[in-house]
């Protein structure tokens, strides 16, 4: 049977289309959430895909989502995309675990992890190597107005105690980072535009294994206090930067990690969220 059909929530949806020919068996890797060309990204969440080697019937199809299998039916791949803490996105089918997803740093796939901490999907970064890399983008490159918001948990440091939380290329643009100085004692969060241009820096700031969201606000249009820092809501520091942030950067912006990935973070990342303008204190605590 050459026939496609849909089933949605365990019912058969949309035109069963006869296809009339056999499967393209190509030798590419397998994507999950985009196409091999790096095109038709899925903007989403995926809990979960299963592959089997034949055609489910209805009934079949039907099991499979009231009970999440198929009796005597077993995948050939599963990839769980929800798994517990410290566990890795990787197949519990037939494929011997070799099908694990990748994505992040340079011409070396390192191994992604998704991990639920305190109830909530978080990314896990090994303060390694591991990074998340999002193409050059005119929305991404700021001048006058911006704001960004990320939801973070450390477990230490990370790369040569500058732990990288985001920035465009290697930070010259914008980039917010957590710091311990060599001596120990003191530690910060940092938000920097144009490299060391504006820096903000509130001492003593970060707590390590607690979740915090820091939120960094800029808008050149103010007469004064243009950048503000904010941390769970609350403001801690605000500095004066009158400049426009540089944007001749042909580089991407970077999650975990800068672009010479010497500063990875340590720890999970749970959300990152970015504005073109300056966010009021009211957006913030809200």
């Amino acid at each position: 049977d050459t026939t496609i059909r849909g089933y949605k929530n365990g019912a058969a949806f949309g035109t069963p289309v006869a296809v009339g020919t056999t499967l393209n068996i190509a030798s590419s890797v397998m994507r999950i959430g985009r196409r091999h060309n790096s095109t038709e990204y899925f903007g989403g969440k995926i809990a979960e895909v299963k592959i089997y080697n034949q055609a489910l019937t209805a009934s079949q199809a039907a099991e499979l989502y009231s009970t999440g299998s198929v009796s005597g039916v077993s995948p050939v791949a599963s990839y769980a995309l929800d798994d517990q803490p410290s566990t890795y996105i990787d197949s519990i089918g037939g494929n011997n675990g070799t099908g694990t997803a990748t994505t992040y740093s340079s011409d070396t796939p390192v191994q992604q992890r998704m991990a639920v901490v305190d109830d909530r999907a978080s990314l896990l970064f090994d303060g390694v190597d591991d990074v998340v890399t999002i193409a050059n983008s005119a929305s991404l490159r700021f001048t006058d107005a911006m704001s960004v918001s990320v939801t973070f948990k450390a477990r230490g440091w990370g790369g040569s105690n500058f732990g990288r939380l985001i920035g465009m290329g290697d930070g010259t643009n914008y980039g917010m980072f957590i710091t311990k100085d060599q001596s120990g004692t003191v530690n910060t969060i940092q938000m920097s535009l144009n490299a060391s241009a504006a820096t903000l820096a509130p001492l003593n700031s970060i707590t390590l294994n607690k979740w915090i969201t820091a939120t960094f606000t800029f808008d050149k249009t103010l007469s004064s206090n243009q950048a503000k820092l904010y941390l769970d809501g609350l403001l801690r520091q605000v500095g004066t930067f009158t400049n426009s942030i540089n944007t001749s950067l042909t580089e991407g912006l970077y999650i975990g990690n800068r672009s010479a990935f010497n500063r990875a973070f340590n720890g999970y990342i749970r959300s990152v969220r970015m504005w073109n303008r300056g966010l009021s204190q009211t957006e913030v605590q809200n």
